[in-house]
């Protein structure tokens, strides 16, 4: 028990300094919104003293003016006036994803803010701002692996183009095209172990960006930041060892004795077709009104439904509390005071309502998985039939996509960070399944973490 106490007492007071240091070490802020058409939320991050410069920061498809904050505050920090905003269909906007409206609304925004504003744009908001800088002059653009676009002529005085080595192939083939398109002058920086969006968050390459825009790189606090996040972080992830909760002796589920992998893999190779066939032509999350992802879900539902086949389950009281308890304390302490920083975790208005919609969705392929993996005898061959089954789903979705459905190829671009965030998901419930001894409160777990992740990152379809 002492041992114990001090656990939470050390992780709590870690945790604590990081969250002091965090919240003292970022500019000023503000929040409004743009009256453009759609209206257009906004953070201003202003800096200390008269502004350099005037900046306006798009973010890429997928996320929202969160994922942009560490970049904006180190402009800030090196005194320039920032603004972050949601473009249509992301974050807080109103309207729904369209390549249209958010070009108008960048020509709105750029009005309002003045001609003189620098343009900063990661993914598919660098994109945005190349098609805008080929029907008008620009004075500085700042790229960061700007999604690819067929333009003849970027009419910007000074690019700044940054990406990654193991970015996307079909970005790392478009830089060029946009380099060359360039009237004035431009550079190309691509760090040798970066990807996709990497230097949104590396010290060292925002304060050369902060220098090469004429700001004052060694005001930058990006370290500082980053070095309370990795604080926070340590702290909560050894925290729950501390948790009384003991696995019992035997699930209550009836599972497979020592399932074979190789017929696993068959498995899921079939479920996994078969949903992408069904979902072909049938959309049966479709009225959720969202883009790529109820493609995603309808996938996951129908798989999760073939593999699982109905088999009972059992779950526990206990079992409920600690799936519950340990769904709210990866959401509260990961997503609300530390992810936060990074992409907007809070849904917002009916997304509220379409949490348990998603949990449903998605609990059948996770019961399946943790079923299965139950009745396996080893952490390595537990990680590796999770890996060699779950990951299957990755190709099978973005050969579906290509094949059948390019409507949606949004979920090519962001399937990898799909299988990543299911990877750390998969440790997260392996963790509740050996508290708990129960497969079911783990996928319940799991299910309500991904419901909350999903809700939130909503893209509203066109």
């Amino acid at each position: 028990m002492r041992v114990r106490l001090a656990i939470i007492a050390g992780c709590a007071a870690a945790f604590g300094a990081g969250f002091v240091t965090l919240r003292t070490v970022r500019p000023a802020e503000t929040r409004g919104v743009f009256p453009t058409r759609p209206p257009t939320p906004f953070v201003r991050f202003a800096p200390e003293g008269p502004p350099l410069g005037r900046v306006l920061a798009l973010h890429g498809v997928g996320a929202g003016k969160a994922m942009m904050r560490h970049t904006a505050m180190a402009m800030a920090d090196g005194g320039f006036d920032v603004h972050l905003v949601d473009l249509p269909g992301h974050g807080d906007s109103p309207g729904s994803l369209s390549s249209s409206a958010a070009l108008g609304v960048v020509e709105q925004l750029v009005e309002t803010l003045g001609a003189g504003t620098i343009l900063v744009g990661h993914s598919m908001g660098g994109g945005f701002l190349v098609e805008h800088a080929a029907g008008r002059d620009v004075g500085t653009l700042v790229l960061y692996s700007p999604g690819p676009v067929p333009v003849d002529e970027v009419r910007a005085e000074r690019v700044l183009v940054v990406s990654g080595r193991f970015d996307s192939p079909r970005i790392d083939d478009g830089i060029p095209r946009v380099i060359d398109a360039v009237t004035g002058a431009a550079m190309w920086w691509r760090d040798p172990w970066g990807a996709h969006s990497t230097a949104l968050f590396s010290a060292r390459r925002l304060r050369a960006v902060v220098r090469w825009m004429g700001g004052r790189d060694d005001a930058v606090a990006t370290g500082r930041r980053m070095g309370a996040l990795a604080l926070m972080t340590l702290a909560a992830s050894v925290l729950p060892f501390a948790w009384p909760f003991a696995g019992r002796d035997g699930a209550t589920d009836r599972l497979p004795a020592t399932p074979r992998i190789g017929s696993g893999i068959v498995q899921y190779v079939f479920a996994g077709v078969a949903a992408v066939a069904v979902v072909h032509f049938l959309r049966p999350l479709e009225w959720l009104g969202v883009f790529g992802t109820d493609y995603l879900l309808g996938v996951i539902l129908i798989a999760g439904l073939l593999l699982w086949r109905g088999r009972g389950f059992a779950l526990s009281r206990r079992g409920l509390a600690a799936a519950a308890a340990a769904a709210a304390y990866v959401i509260v302490v990961f997503g609300v005071l530390i992810a936060s920083s990074f992409v907007d975790v809070m849904p917002t208005g009916t997304q509220w309502l379409r949490v348990p919609v998603l949990a449903a969705a998605a609990f059948p392929l996770f019961l399946h998985d943790e079923q299965t993996l139950a009745g396996i005898s080893g952490a390595a061959r537990r990680w590796g039939a999770f890996l060699a089954t779950r990951g299957l789903l990755w190709p099978i979705v973005v050969t579906g996509v290509l094949l059948l459905d390019r409507s949606e190829t949004l979920l090519v671009l962001t399937m990898h960070l799909v299988l990543c965030f299911w990877l750390v998901l998969a440790s997260m419930s392996a963790f509740v399944a050996r508290k708990t001894g129960e497969p079911a409160a783990a996928a319940l777990f799991a299910t309500l973490v991904q419901a909350w992740v999903f809700a939130a990152l909503w893209v509203r379809s066109p």
